[in-house]
């Protein structure tokens, strides 16, 4: 089903998502949001000045994502034959998840959000600074994390071959499977300030996301921790 709706008169918002016979999105002016997701035959999104958020996620036949000057979010995931994300100025959040040829990130000024998760071929993450949540999780070749200045949140679960978490005394972490983790941070770690701070972290998330998927995972380690410090007579 394809819905067109205005708000505020001037400004457009268009839902095109899930049409089966949508082949072509023409230069609409003063449209600001543009959800075309999932729609299979779609080949050609225009460069439409103004956009601000596009969603074009899991359209197989679209052989090129647009660099639209003044678009703040771009949701693209489940790329199956792109291998290239053009550096587009002033994006805000990027999805990018699910490109099992994506080999590289672009450097993007601003960034805020990133989600390059199960990008299987991917081995490094840019340095962006001011970026404040990056979910790199399942990404199966990735071997460390810059030091990142203002990052709050990080997802590196099921990433096999990571040997270094930065600062990690200072995020909100999700590390379900992280060997790494648990046998050079939490076994060898001299500093137990730092630990102090993470189980502060662990408890407070536990409180709040009961029903999570991570919820186990992270309690088991919570607990190893308690368990560490215990052992060490610092409690």
């Amino acid at each position: 089903m394809c819905i067109i709706c205005i708000e505020n008169y001037d400004r457009q918002k268009i839902i095109h998502s899930s049409c089966v016979r949508l082949t072509v999105i023409p230069n609409i002016k003063g449209l600001w949001e543009l959800d075309c997701a999932d729609c299979p035959q779609l080949t050609t999104i225009a460069n439409i000045e103004g956009l601000q958020e596009l969603d074009c996620s899991n359209c197989p036949r679209l052989t090129k994502i647009p660099n639209i000057k003044g678009l703040q979010e771009l949701y693209c995931s489940n790329y199956p034959l792109l291998t290239t994300i053009l550096t587009i100025k002033g994006l805000q959040t990027l999805n990018c998840s699910n490109w099992p040829i994506l080999t590289a990130i672009p450097h993007i000024e601003g960034l805020q959000t990133l989600n390059c998760s199960n990008c299987p071929l991917l081995t490094e993450i840019p340095n962006i600074k001011g970026l404040q949540i990056l979910d790199c999780s399942d990404c199966s070749l990735l071997t460390t994390i810059p030091i990142i200045h203002g990052l709050q949140e990080l997802d590196c679960s099921n990433c096999p071959q990571l040997t270094s978490i930065p600062n990690i005394e200072e995020l909100l972490l999700y590390c379900h499977n992280c060997k790494w983790l648990k046998e050079n941070y939490i076994d060898n770690i001299a500093d137990y300030n730092i630990l102090i701070k993470i189980l502060i972290k662990l408890q407070r998330w536990t409180r709040n996301n009961l029903r999570s998927r991570w919820a186990q995972d992270i309690l088991d380690l919570k607990n190893s921790i308690t368990k560490f410090l215990y052992e060490n007579n610092f409690s």
